[in-house]
């Protein structure tokens, strides 16, 4: 479960990445216990990007798992919409269903949010 809930955060943290260039990494491993630290520096590096760093991101060539068979090239739209977005959505829904099939009270204005 904490690696669903480490690749939810982490995703939000690679779409930003890719569309600004930002940093070129990845995060350091971890356990349950560093994972609201890792929340706390995902929405800190979010939160800290000036949103000019977006522009001009659509067509900006992102490469998938470059040198490898799987190698797939993008732009920065079709990243977004198409492998960006469903990534970040797939790990935060399969980590809210872990989360309550194994007891935890959420619901889904935790899942959605107030609107």
């Amino acid at each position: 479960m904490s690696e669903a809930y480490r690749f939810g955060i982490e995703e939000e943290f690679f779409v930003v990445d890719a569309a600004t260039y930002a940093v070129q990494r990845r995060m350091p491993g971890g356990f349950f216990d560093e994972l609201k630290a890792r929340v706390a520096k995902t929405l800190a590096f979010i939160g800290g990007l000036d949103a000019a760093a977006f522009a001009g991101s659509e067509p900006r060539e992102i490469v998938l798992r470059p040198g490898t068979p799987k190698e797939r090239t993008l732009d920065g739209q079709s990243y977004l919409l198409h492998y960006g977005l469903p990534q970040f959505f797939f790990h935060v829904t399969t980590v809210y269903a872990l989360l309550r099939h194994n007891g935890v009270e959420i619901g889904k204005r935790d899942y959605m949010g107030a609107y």
